[in-house]
């Protein structure tokens, strides 16, 4: 999957990155980042996605130097463990 933003990860996060010379953009940036990861590499529902990003994920900023502001992501790795195959986030989608 190509990123428009950076990410990055460690051993128990991953790290979707926003970057805009507005914070609020670089927030929406993050946000939508982490939303195609976990849709687009997870195969999660993008309403699940942000139901989860909302709830269980903090965002930090990054930083604030210069024209260049940065917000990322910390995606538990463990609340998408696979329990049998498939994650239990995973599991759960929205109904209309």
């Amino acid at each position: 999957m190509q990123f428009t933003q950076p990410f990055g990860g460690t051993a128990d996060h991953w790290i979707p990155i926003g970057l805009d010379e507005d914070l609020n953009q670089a927030m929406k940036r993050a946000v939508r980042q982490a939303i195609k990861f976990l849709s687009v590499s997870l195969g999660i529902d993008q309403a699940v996605a942000h139901a989860y990003l909302s709830a269980a994920t903090d965002f930090e900023v990054s930083q604030v130097v210069d024209r260049t502001q940065g917000v990322h992501a910390l995606i538990r790795k463990k609340d998408f463990e696979a329990h049998g195959s498939r994650s239990s986030i995973r599991r759960h989608r929205l109904h209309d």
